[in-house]
């Protein structure tokens, strides 16, 4: 999230946008006045209705920390090799 923004007149904003880690896509994008934890909800709900049901999201969700944690090399270990 970019820092805020100030607009004609000295109103300043924020934008949130919720963003797919792996490709880069864009899922939601929600201005608000500040940041708080009411304009991160809008954003993520947003997104939800968008695009997923929670349950499907969580699907995803649940095959992507598989593959995080068992397939992916770690740049920390000899030979980048998941524990």
């Amino acid at each position: 999230m970019p820092p805020g923004y100030v607009l004609t007149g000295g109103r300043k904003c924020v934008t949130f946008q919720f963003l797919d880690d792996h490709s880069r896509y864009a899922v939601a994008s929600h201005v608000a006045d500040n940041e708080t934890a009411q304009a991160a909800i809008a954003v993520f709900d947003r997104a939800i209705a968008a695009h997923a049901t929670l349950e499907e999201l969580q699907a995803h969700v649940d095959a992507c920390d598989h593959i995080y944690s068992t397939q992916r090399p770690h740049q920390g270990l000899p030979g980048r090799v998941t524990p």
